[in-house]
């Protein structure tokens, strides 16, 4: 599913509304929206790489409970460079092989993926974040669906504690739902349509 179309405005507004109506269950609701959205296509590259990226979430959560008993800078490293292989394996081996090989298959969103898990190993080995997530949480993290495919990288400071804060005002969420529909909006009516007019006028010069 394309974040920038429609489709996904409808998307993120079911999954809202639902959130909204079972306030202690968002976590699971989040969760399910996630795997739901990282699978929509359903093609058997989406199945494969979401199962990599699970596996490599579950490497993490390990490695981060480890580190918060151990401050161990080994441990940091080996799940760092774990990270960077899988990372270069799925994603570079057709350009160092010039072509010759070729995976079958490149999990969506993998660059994004591997820099944030980067990102919250380090967090918790410098001690700046110290929030035990549930595994139903860190899975949520690792595949929330707005930002899954293509960042921003999410720090693990201001993300995890909105899980488990009350649900903010009505008002704040119709507020929220109408500024991302209104940029939607702009880029799928508005810029996509004038593009193609642009391009053409170009294309005849």
């Amino acid at each position: 599913m394309n974040v920038q179309s429609l489709a996904f405005l409808a998307f993120l507004t079911v999954t809202v509304c639902v959130c909204r109506l079972l306030p202690k269950e968002r976590t699971w609701v989040l969760l399910a929206a996630s795997l739901v959205f990282y699978l929509w296509g359903g093609a058997p590259a989406a199945l494969w790489g979401c199962g990599l990226l699970a596996v490599s979430s579950f490497v993490s959560y390990l490695a981060a409970n480890t580190l918060r008993k151990h401050r161990r800078k080994s441990v940091l490293l080996a799940v760092v460079c774990y990270h960077i292989a899988v990372l270069g394996i799925f994603k570079y081996t057709v350009f160092f092989t010039g072509g010759a090989v070729r995976m079958p298959f490149v999990p969506l969103g993998i660059s994004f993926f591997t820099f944030q898990q980067i990102w919250y190993l380090r967090e918790v080995y410098a001690g700046t974040f110290s929030q035990v997530p549930t595994p139903a949480e860190y899975l949520t993290y690792s595949f929330f669906f707005p930002t899954v495919s293509s960042g921003p990288i999410l720090k693990p400071e201001n993300f995890f504690p909105q899980l488990r804060e009350a649900s903010p005002l009505p008002q704040d969420t119709a507020a929220g739902l109408y500024a991302i529909g209104l940029g939607l909006a702009k880029k799928v009516l508005l810029a996509d349509n004038l593009g193609v007019l642009v391009n053409n006028g170009w294309g005849s010069l």
